[in-house]
């Protein structure tokens, strides 16, 4: 998939061309109907499909004390729109003075830098351009005076609601990841890289201990099942999130442990898919037997056979190395 930052490099992507458009935090099951029609109709005219987003959050900018924690960074972005199977994405870089452009002037521009502008995809609901005057109606029009097709994709219902990034974010919070996942049609799932493992802490059975970025939505203070893919193998166990000690209440810290002795996976980045909530944090006695227990829970969880003599591995997974 091509990754594209600038207007302009649509000329490098082949036409006919079908845009998607949209914030795309999370890309949920409402998000995949928009990117996946851009998809669907540029694979029947043998065209390309390009998403094109925004960075940072448009709402960070503009009201940020309203402004949400996202639930995936962009490069975790990337990954997902490259699945379902898109060409190329645009990330546009949202300041102040882009939020003065009018829909009128976006379009055109989109409409001059792509090769055969076939078609625009977007939410039934999506408003963009200057004070939020970019309404369906009007983009239709600026979409017919152009001889462009605007799709204007319905909403996907989940239990008679419309799915949003509000709703993912809410069941989140209430540990309700059977929700997410329905939600987003596959488990909550968290990126980062992982470092080396830490001599001591691995001796005191701890992973070492990381402060997550505050920009990005986390699961609440708990120990979850997870597991991973990565270079070939896969990877089961116990996450562990938390406050940092001494820290601001939205600084996070993860500790990963993973099931299997000598387990050597550093330097990977890896996709962590939060599956279960197994209790919250203990903050008294008995810590490191407890982690032992949730470790092989965990491996149960994730049909595993449980034996003792398999042992524990613990590793850092630092999401502050997720670049953008």
């Amino acid at each position: 998939m091509r990754v594209l930052n600038r207007i302009k490099d649509l000329a490098s992507v082949p036409g006919p061309t079908h845009l998607a458009i949209g914030v795309f935090d999370g890309i949920h099951l409402g998000h995949q109907a928009v990117i996946g029609q851009a998809v669907q109709n540029a694979r029947r005219t043998g065209g390309s499909s390009v998403v094109v987003t925004f960075d940072p959050h448009p709402i960070l900018v503009l009201r940020p004390e309203n402004a949400p924690h996202l639930l995936m960074p962009p490069r975790q972005k990337r990954r997902m729109v490259e699945r379902i199977g898109a060409d190329a994405m645009l990330t546009i870089t949202f300041t102040r003075e882009f939020s003065k452009t009018s829909p009128e002037l976006f379009i055109q521009e989109l409409y001059d830098a792509a090769n055969e502008l076939r078609e625009i995809c977007v939410g039934e609901g999506w408003r963009f351009g200057a004070d939020r005057s970019g309404e369906i109606g009007l983009i239709e029009s600026i979409a017919q005076n152009l001889g462009i097709r605007l799709n204007a994709v319905s909403s996907v219902l989940a239990d008679g609601k419309t799915v949003s990034s509000t709703w993912v974010r809410a069941a989140l919070e209430r540990h309700d990841l059977k929700e997410v996942s329905k939600l987003l049609g596959r488990p909550f799932a968290l990126l980062g890289s992982v470092a080396p493992v830490n001599s001591s802490a691995n001796r005191l059975g701890l992973a070492a201990v990381t402060s997550q970025p505050t920009s990005n939505q986390f699961p609440p203070d708990g120990i979850y099942v997870v597991n991973a893919d990565g270079d070939g193998s896969a990877y089961r166990g116990a996450l562990n999130i938390g406050c940092l000690t001494g820290g601001e209440q939205h600084d996070r810290l993860v500790q990963l442990r993973i099931l299997g002795p000598g387990t050597q996976i550093s330097g990977e980045e890896m996709e962590f898919n939060v599956l279960e909530y197994l209790r919250p944090k203990t903050s008294t006695g008995g810590f490191t037997e407890q982690i032992a227990r949730d470790a092989l829970w965990a491996k149960e969880m994730n049909d595993m056979e449980s034996r003792a003599e398999d042992g524990i591995g613990f590793c850092e997974v630092d999401f502050g190395y997720v670049s953008p």
